[in-house]
């Protein structure tokens, strides 16, 4: 039985994650490891006694391969369990966000992407990055704001940020702009790996917001420690719309066939029967984000052969994918709304001989078929959940087609 404990062993917060075991003399071994990170954490079990809480680093090779694995015990499971022994969590990745309103200028998002460390992202790309900029000392930080004090009026907002804050701690400065006042943002997702720190900043635009322009710049307080060993900073947008309205709160005849117009016009993916199909580069958004571990969502609208409404949402947080299916408009159908989770993206691939309706699927296992490959007998498993195909044009990598 694998124990987690909070953040610090927590098998579910892994993605991607395999089985394996292994023995070490007359021991056997039953662990999981993220086949996504190259250092994952996470609890073993021994066979015969109560076992150990262990720590394992797990070493990778470019093609994911594991290299080598290393363990220090840190704890027996009775010493956890008695009470005797408290697991350290990790601290958090930044301290404190704070949001600051400041003068609109023309000239502020080149001022950003001049002292940022991948202005490349910003060229060509279906991802909305935002500027973020490190700010290790005092000093740096005094000419960050001379040179943009006359673009932005910054006032007192960097004021409390002195030499005693610099001793042991950092800024990460990002810089957001919307065409309305009335956007608000927060900060979603932010990981660290493989040396980049990936901040996810989610906005949510009211119903009739104001048409002035916006400029706001989001402080970090990280620790220097945490930092350490942060080589880079990656910020994009989580989300750049308002929620969209949950399936259960949508008009009985929402996305029918007489009533499309108005589902296309909120951005839902439409397919009547493949002969028609509208916001194509829905789909495709949704694929670039996820093999960018993005989080994404798409709203698709497809027909029964009777011509009834079925609306899906799919929802994909960077790490495992929700389905959500209202076959409430079906009359023949089970009429309800149910969701499902799965792990997986996965490509049909081109060496299988399955005649299949789309290229991927949605799963809950990497392998996706049953039977001899490439034989006569060769099936999908079951558990599949289908999802819209994205076109060839999209921008999908090679290893995942």
């Amino acid at each position: 039985q694998y124990l987690t404990m909070g953040r610090y062993l927590t098998i579910d917060d892994l993605s991607g994650y395999k089985s394996m075991n292994f023995s070490s003399d007359t021991n056997a071994y039953n662990m999981h490891y993220s086949a996504e990170n190259g250092l994952s954490l996470v609890a073993i079990a021994r066979a015969g006694d109560s076992g150990n809480i262990t720590k394992l680093s797990i070493r990778r090779s470019e093609d994911g391969a594991v290299m080598e694995i290393t363990a220090e015990t840190l704890a027996r499971i009775d010493d956890f369990i008695s009470g005797a022994y408290t697991p350290e969590i990790p601290p958090a990745l930044f301290d404190a966000a704070n949001f600051h309103r400041v003068n609109w200028s023309a000239d502020g998002s080149g001022f950003m992407l001049d002292r940022t460390d991948n202005p490349e992202l910003f060229l060509v790309s279906s991802i909305r990055y935002t500027p973020a900029v490190p700010i290790y000392d005092r000093a740096a930080l005094g000419k960050f704001v001379a040179d943009g004090d006359r673009l932005f009026g910054f006032n007192s907002i960097f004021t409390p940020y002195d030499e005693v804050f610099f001793e042991n701690n950092m800024l990460v400065v990002l810089y957001v702009e919307e065409g309305s006042g009335s956007v608000t943002h927060e900060i979603g997702g932010v990981t660290i790996e493989n040396g980049a720190m990936k901040i996810g900043v989610v906005s949510a635009t009211p119903q009739g917001g104001t048409d002035d322009m916006l400029a706001r710049f989001i402080v970090l307080e990280c620790s220097k420690e945490v930092m350490k060993n942060v080589k880079s900073f990656v910020a994009y947008y989580q989300r750049t719309a308002a929620a969209p309205t949950p399936l259960a709160d949508l008009p009985a005849d929402y996305g029918t066939y007489q009533n499309r117009e108005q589902a296309i016009a909120d951005g839902v993916y439409v397919n009547v029967h493949g002969q028609e199909i509208y916001n194509q580069s829905i789909v495709d958004v949704f694929y670039e984000n996820v093999f960018a571990q993005v989080p994404a969502f798409m709203r698709a609208i497809n027909y029964t052969i009777e011509g009834d409404t079925i609306i899906t949402d799919y929802q994909y947080d960077g790490r495992m994918f929700t389905v959500t299916t209202d076959s409430t408009r079906d009359q023949f159908g089970a009429q309800e709304i149910t969701a499902s989770t799965y792990k997986y993206l996965v490509p049909l691939g081109r060496l299988h001989s399955i005649s299949a309706l789309e290229p991927y699927y949605l799963s809950n296992e990497q392998n996706i078929f049953t039977g001899p490959a490439g034989g006569k007998d060769e099936t999908l498993i079951d558990g599949l959940a289908q999802i819209p195909s994205p076109a060839k044009t999209a921008n999908i990598p090679a290893n995942r087609q």
